[in-house]
């Protein structure tokens, strides 16, 4: 396998997460059947004629700037593209009902990454999508992106080797780059078990990491 990798795989997202679609030849295929929002709003967006009421405008912004790097996050913890979809998906479902409350504090982001990582560590195994709405998530990259998902997959599958609570901190705080009072704020302990789980959990992931460099670089 040829090696594309630049820079620390570990690293945070780039600035390019926010986008809404990506352009380009096609990568990796996107994930079926996600492309539009079912909330009842006509074809063209939200606020014109006809727009479902009960989706505020200001959640479905939310969505459309936010759903890249959050898929990206939930393709991460899962390493699986349907997996993370549902992820994501069951996540913004959960976040709708409560997003007036979430939104007036200012802490949406905060907010569904706990109700992503609490998601993922619990034993849920799939979302029945008829009961839910869906969001839209991101197409498939183009050529400046397709290095990026390789080492999306590769971070993946070594932090499948990890505990879920290592996971969860590691990418929590070195993937999306919060603080450890944050990281340990969604996970719901404290700071010094944070410390404790994000140092083993990198140890045995740069590990992963090197390993699989010498066998494919």
């Amino acid at each position: 396998m040829t090696s594309h990798r630049s820079g620390d795989p570990f690293a945070a997202p780039e600035a390019t997460a926010h986008r809404v679609r990506r352009s380009g030849p096609a990568g990796p295929p996107p994930p079926s059947g996600v492309d539009e929002i079912s909330t009842g709003a006509p074809p063209g967006g939200v606020g014109g004629d006809g727009a479902d009421p009960s989706v505020p405008a200001s959640f479905e912004a939310f969505v459309r700037t936010r759903s890249d790097a959050l898929f990206r996050t939930a393709f991460v913890m899962t390493g699986q593209r349907a997996a993370a979809e549902d992820l994501v998906q069951e996540s913004l479902a959960r976040m709708l009902p409560v997003w007036k409350r979430v939104s007036e504090r200012g802490s949406p982001d905060a907010y569904v990454y706990r109700v992503m990582t609490n998601l993922h560590r619990s034993t849920w195994r799939r979302v029945l999508r008829r009961e839910r709405p869906t969001f839209p998530l991101p197409d498939a990259p183009g050529p400046d992106g397709i290095a990026r998902w390789e080492r999306l997959h590769q971070l993946s599958r070594a932090l499948a080797e990890l505990s879920p609570r290592q996971r969860s901190a590691v990418v929590l705080r070195h993937y999306l780059q919060l603080s450890e009072a944050e990281t340990a704020a969604v996970l719901g302990c404290r700071v010094g078990t944070v410390k404790s789980l994000t140092s083993r959990g990198l140890a045995q992931l740069r590990s992963s990491y090197h390993a699989e460099e010498g066998l494919h670089g």
